[in-house]
């Protein structure tokens, strides 16, 4: 080779880079020390912090060295799709076992060949999924290991295993060109030098830097997920991972990325086009600072697509086969015109050869040769390869890619295509051959080929052996290719030959298959405007099908990137959210247009199906019951100008009551707990519920007031609401009161918002998922997301924490029931904003710094360490819930140790984590709880009556709405109702076993009220917490880093 040739390959290859080996495991560990209250991983119902992460990623590897298994020990990873997946993969690499992820939808067939063929050392699954694929688990001979047990282990410590470079990292399976997948082995050096960041690691680096919070939407059998997931954990980053459901949707995927801010985002180029080709997404694009674009050739045309969304974002072409570890060569893009995939990694060689293995010049297309640290170890178990492309050169390891390129004049590398049958489709590999080899097995199939169309659709060509008869073969042979190919592989179109065409040496004559057959009309015509927008989406992603509106769309071959396009612009011209599963489900326009104008109905009907009551909503409902007074209520009076209408009022009352299914639950009791049902029609009850009119005197208002507010709720014949309008000389009042079963004061809001948008004329919003959807829902995530951290939050909270909490010895008379209350109240020295200034210093919220301030006044005076509190929180977690009504308050219970030696910074900070546990399970489990350890409901010290960011009775409800709280005890009576009483009122409502505290904020000022029986409690010892509460605030403002110590009295 000419010196100036070899010249051109030094300058290519200066990617020299030393840097000391780190395990992914530390790299992560690193920034949990760095940022443990930060969410590294989150989803549209549950987030984790750091620390959150970390701790269950230390149980799973502890998990498993306790169970035997280490270095180079493979785990099958049989796993949905949610981010506990991320703790499951970073606790076996912590382990120094190796992780290999497959499918749900793959068949048993190719799951039990990789098992097997990789010689895994076990599979951890679900529960749920061992159910489902039963017959599975019993042909592979392996007992599971369930994710629910590993995330609940007991040891949740860094497990500090030395880990080598040369240890194995993970194995994925890729497309076989013998008709078999084959397993890619990758190291932990390997993985080590594709994360460290650094100048000669552009790629990861731009990510790490420009980017904070990262978009996940990769299968996670594709080695690109990988490129999101430990990108994203090991460089500080959030993971926000998409669901199945919004990678195909989106409307729901432009959710996500609002509700997180995502910023960065790695995809195809094919995935990318999509989204941009989708309005919904464009706000939600236009904040992406960095692109990191791969696994497809880059079209030229797409960058301008790309500035137009977001003119100031950085675009990466990323180039790397499975075998060189995710990505090995990478460009920044700046420029539609000469895209090239720019120049190797850190420690990665790149050389174009000829067939004979030979280094050819630069300017010359040749076979693009991989070398380096970047090198995965091999195939797993290759003997059944005709060749193996991974080989030595000049002391490296290396690859054969089979992929064309070459080295242009800039010092860049061009790509030219594939040497062979491989292909790639929506990014993902896939050798025809494979294909091919399993659709050879079709009972029905003599002879088959598949060849791709347009580089978006593969076509199945196949001729049927003789002693078949047509029939229903064609159905069989499309049968088979769902049940026995992954689902990316699953063609696209058939096309059953009469007889195949061959070449003169007898091999298929590939280039003389005739095209997929297009019919220029198929069917019926449209007649309705939804039809033919329908037919014209799909025309616009396809122009050579023309399907009528009885054509069957599954078999019109469009890829799932075509049918996004159609449901998204579908969806958002008729204001509904579908997804491709419609498209199976209705099978043609006629089906989809049926099913699009009966979803109104169809969604009222699923609202039928009873759902499980919220624990603390049953425990409200048991008290009314068993002591037939409602206790729990709020009532409300609106004041309006004398010459507003009664009816219009009457009318706006009934108007907004009919956007709320939960203001009509019932309740039915069962075996298995409490539930509530909806009602059959919430228009047909607004529509008939009583409204009652009333005329009096002015003066007479107070004690009318306080009659509508005596009188029973939810007896058995009556509903747990009342409304009135009153009519005086002065004004109309409106009267309302509700049964806090029924809602919390969240919901009271919004429906009273409701009625002053009807009143106003104003259009009143639906609710986007009402409360029996969202129950159903919850019940749902807690089974199939939540079951193995609600285990660990019983044994850690009871066993652990409540179990050994420091009863306080001021308790008097902790089991006496119902004493009159007393309580203490303390304007505090801090102003508002001091208080928010110094919990922003300790990076805590509002609701944690006072929880936190309570347990430690108590911790104090006790002498004890571990208080618990029982906080209520609002549970509105979920976007889709800011307008439902129902009852979504969720408790939480906190227990952090008062430890004097440690200082107040951490102390808040434990009280933070598991606040944030707590609200990520979307509740604390009692009714379990209870079953569990009966009785330990007594032992519950101090609760939160509300707190200042969502009380009913605090100043942020609307000025125009008077708020009543009212104890209607048979001895007591009710009490008066000004507002001056307000809080008294309150904590003598609450404070009837336990100890209670509220927080108020009013005129710049906070207010603390802490109340307890009489008896309860030593006598003064109210008002000496309040005190507490007020001299540690003003310590804690000058220093935040303060032992405990100095703090407890």
């Amino acid at each position: 080779m000419k010196k100036n040739h070899i010249s051109a390959y030094n300058e290519l290859n200066d990617t020299a880079w030393d840097a000391p080996f780190e395990s992914v495991g530390r790299m992560f560990e690193r920034q949990v020390r760095e940022h443990p209250d930060r969410f590294a991983a989150a989803g549209i119902r549950l987030a984790l912090t750091y620390a959150d992460l970390n701790e269950y990623a230390n149980r799973v590897a502890n998990a498993l060295i306790d169970s035997g298994i280490g270095r180079e020990d493979l785990i099958m990873l049989l796993l949905p799709r949610n981010i506990m997946y991320y703790a499951v993969n970073l606790g076996i690499l912590k382990a120094g076992a190796a992780f290999l992820p497959v499918s749900p939808g793959y068949p048993d067939e190719r799951i039990r060949y990789i098992f097997e063929n990789a010689g895994c050392r076990c599979l951890v699954t679900t529960r749920k999924l061992s159910f489902d694929r039963a017959d599975l688990l019993i042909d592979l001979h392996k007992r599971p290991l369930f994710l629910e047990n590993l995330l609940t282990w007991e040891r949740a410590e860094n497990p500090g295993t030395e880990i080598q470079p040369d240890d194995l990292a993970y194995c994925i399976y890729t497309s076989g060109s013998t008709g078999r997948p084959k397993g890619v082995m990758i190291e932990h050096g390997n993985l080590a030098n594709f994360l460290q960041p650094g100048p000669k690691n552009y790629e990861v680096t731009t990510i790490m830097e420009k980017g904070s919070v990262l978009l996940a939407n990769a299968a996670l059998t594709f080695d690109f997920s990988l490129m999101e997931e430990l990108t994203g954990l090991c460089g500080g980053l959030t993971v926000v991972m998409a669901s199945d459901a919004e990678t195909l949707n989106p409307l729901l995927l432009s959710r996500l990325m609002d509700q997180y801010g995502v910023d960065a985002m790695c995809c195809t180029p094919s995935y990318l086009n999509t989204l941009l080709a989708a309005r919904a997404l464009r706000p939600a694009l236009e904040r992406i600072r960095v692109y990191d674009l791969g696994a497809e050739a880059f079209p030229g045309e797409l960058f301008g697509e790309i500035r137009a969304a977001s003119p100031e974002a950085v675009i990466i072409n990323g180039y790397g086969p499975t075998e060189t570890t995710i990505s090995c060569i990478a460009k920044e893009i700046t420029s539609g015109e000469g895209i090239t995939i720019g120049r190797p990694a850190a420690n990665v060689c790149c050389y174009i050869i000829g067939k004979d293995g030979e280094v050819l010049p630069p300017g010359e297309t040749g076979e693009l040769l991989i070398c380096g640290k970047g090198v995965g170890r091999g195939y797993r178990n290759p003997e059944a390869l005709k060749e193996n492309p991974f080989i030595k050169f000049n002391g490296m390891r290396a690859y054969r890619s089979g992929d064309l390129a070459r080295l242009n004049p800039d010092g860049e590398i061009e790509f030219h295509g594939r040497t062979d049958h491989q292909i790639k489709i929506k990014g993902l590999r896939i050798e025809l051959g494979e294909i091919e080899e399993v659709m050879s097995g079709c009972p029905v199939i003599s002879l088959c080929a598949v060849t791709p169309i347009e580089n978006r659709y593969l076509c199945l060509y196949y001729t049927l052996r003789e002693d078949v008869a047509p029939g229903n073969a064609d159905e069989a042979v499309r049968s088979f290719a769902k049940e026995h190919l992954a689902h990316y592989m699953v063609p696209d179109w058939y096309m059953r030959l009469d007889r195949m065409p061959f070449t003169a040496n007898r091999k298929i004559d590939r280039k003389n298959l005739p095209k997929p057959e297009i019919h220029e009309t198929e069917g019926l015509a449209p007649e309705t405007d939804m039809q033919k927008y329908i037919l014209e989406c799909i025309r616009s992603t396809r122009s050579d099908r023309s399907p009528g509106t009885d054509t069957d769309l599954t078999l019109e071959g469009l890829s799932s990137l075509d049918w996004m396009l159609v449901i998204a612009a579908v969806g958002e011209k008729y204001g509904v959210s579908l997804n491709i599963a419609d498209i199976s489900r209705c099978k043609t326009v006629l089906g989809l247009e049926k099913y699009i104008l009966d979803m109104p109905e169809r969604q009222a009907d699923e609202a039928v199906r009873e759902a499980r009551a919220a624990d603390v909503q049953a425990v409200y409902y048991y008290l009314q019951q068993f002591s037939g007074l409602d206790e729990n209520r709020m009532t409300v009076q609106l004041r309006m100008d004398r010459t507003v209408n009664i009816g219009a009022v009457e009318d706006a009352v009934r108007r907004a009551a009919a956007m709320h299914p939960g203001l009509f639950a019932r309740y039915e009791k069962r075996k298995d707990g409490l539930y509530i049902l909806a009602p059959e029609s919430a228009a047909d009850a607004a529509r008939e519920m009583p409204v009652d009119i009333l005329r009096a005197a002015e003066a007479e208002m107070p004690e009318i007031c306080r009659r509508f507010a005596a009188e029973p709720l939810l007896s058995d014949d009556e509903t747990g609401f009342r409304f009135a309008v009153c009519e005086t000389e002065e004004s109309k009042i409106l009267l309302a009161c509700f049964s806090h079963t029924l809602g919390d004061g969240t919901s009271v809001s919004i429906l009273l918002d409701d009625i002053l948008r009807a009143l106003d004329g104003r259009e009143i919003e639906a609710e986007e998922i009402n409360i029996f959807q969202a129950n159903r829902e919850n019940d749902q995530v807690m089974e199939s997301v939540h079951r193995g951290r609600i285990e660990n939050y019983l044994k850690a909270y009871y066993e652990k924490l409540v179990g050994k909490a420091d009863w306080p010895d001021l308790l008097t008379d902790p089991c006496n029931a119902f004493h009159p209350s007393e309580y203490g109240m303390k304007t505090l020295s801090l102003s508002e904003e001091e208080c928010n200034e110094l919990c922003r210093k300790l990076n805590v919220s509002e609701t944690v710094f006072f929880a936190g301030l309570t347990i430690l006044s108590l911790a104090g005076r006790s002498g004890g360490r571990r208080v618990p509190l029982l906080l209520a929180s609002n549970g509105r977690f979920d976007n889709r819930l800011k307008n439902t009504f129902g009852f979504l308050v969720r408790p939480v219970i906190l227990c952090p140790d008062a430890d004097p030696g440690i200082s107040a910074a951490a102390f808040f900070r434990e009280t933070a984590r598991q606040y944030f546990d707590g609200l990520c399970l979307q509740g604390f489990p009692l009714k379990e709880m209870q079953a569990r350890y009966p009785g330990w409901m007594d032992h519950l010290f101090i609760y939160q009556a509300s707190d200042t960011d969502h009380t009913l009775f605090g100043k942020d409800v609307k000025e125009q709405w008077i708020a009543y709280e009212e104890d209607v005890s048979a001895e007591e009576g009710i009490p008066e109702t000004d507002s001056g009483n307000l809080q008294e009122q309150t904590a003598v409502r609450w404070a009837c076993r336990q100890m209670t505290y509220e927080v108020y904020a009013e005129d710049g000022e906070i207010t603390y009220l802490v109340g307890a029986p009489s008896g309860f409690v030593r006598e003064g010892t109210q008002q000496e917490i309040a005190e507490d509460v007020d001299r540690m605030c003003s310590m804690l403002h000058s220093n935040q880093n303060m032992l405990l110590g100095g703090l407890l009295k």
